[in-house]
């Protein structure tokens, strides 16, 4: 912004309220960024975990829910989005920043298969996950080796600084 005055009265009111006008414009834009930004990450992560999700892949506890004006993850299970973000078992490999933040095979509290190169058998209700049903009690069980980290978090929060500097010239140019 550019502005030009000379040392009359007038001329010096009108740059002032130049910069009032600028200052309150810049205020808004500084707004309207932080909005843009945070819907824009919120739904490229609603849209990654809604894909791994809906796949019938992962835990059935882990919902994504968007109710404006406010936009939510909502988990039944604690463990849900650490399994998510970092998987686990011995197929947990691969997030870049599971040594860093001290995430991977093994690190989940009270885990007593994470690293059982013959993976661990499970009690559920679920159809889609049995593979066994017990003759004699009736119960079914599902089998696994765990699983790959998907990153949801960690590629939105690429995706998002991909597209930041877009963003921001959108918001701060074309108004």
């Amino acid at each position: 912004m550019k502005i030009k005055c000379s040392l009359a009265p007038s001329s010096i009111d009108a740059a002032i309220k130049q910069l009032e006008d600028y200052s309150k414009d810049l205020e808004r834009k500084a707004q309207e960024l932080c909005e843009r930004l945070a819907n824009y990450g919120f739904q490229v992560i609603f849209t990654n975990l809604s894909q791994h999700i809906y796949s019938g892949e992962t835990i059935s506890n882990l919902q994504v829910q968007e109710i404006n004006p406010n936009k939510y993850v909502i988990l039944d299970g604690s463990v849900a989005l650490f399994l998510l973000e970092f998987g686990s078992g011995v197929k947990a490999v691969g997030h870049p920043l599971a040594g860093e933040m001290n995430m991977g095979p093994g690190t989940y509290p009270e885990q007593t298969h994470a690293l059982d190169p013959n993976g661990w058998w499970f009690e559920t209700n679920d159809p889609n996950l049995a593979v066994y049903t017990s003759k004699k009690t009736g119960k079914s069980y599902g089998h696994s080796y765990g699983s790959s980290p998907q990153m949801p978090f960690y590629n939105g929060a690429k995706d998002l600084r991909k597209e930041i500097f877009n963003i921001a010239r959108e918001v701060f140019e074309n108004h």
